[in-house]
């Protein structure tokens, strides 16, 4: 199964998102990269899956990041 965190960088139905939270462990919640807000309401989309559907399991693809090395 296919996991995510918050603040995970995803390809979701073909769009570049990020994990914004989770709700009941269960609920993740998407917001597209660099969206524009609705020109009517001025707010941006969010995503909403259940983790563990198969919607969310076949939709979502990791995307390779640029992670910033531990310094120690």
């Amino acid at each position: 199964m296919k996991e995510v965190k918050p603040m995970d960088i995803v390809k979701y139905n073909g769009k570049i998102c990020e994990v914004i939270g989770f709700a009941t462990d269960k609920v993740v919640f998407l917001r597209e990269v660099n969206a524009k807000p609705c020109p009517h309401c001025h707010e941006i989309k969010e995503y909403a899956e259940v983790e563990c559907s198969r919607n969310f399991q076949n939709g979502v693809e990791a995307v390779p990041t640029i992670t910033t090395p531990k310094v120690e």
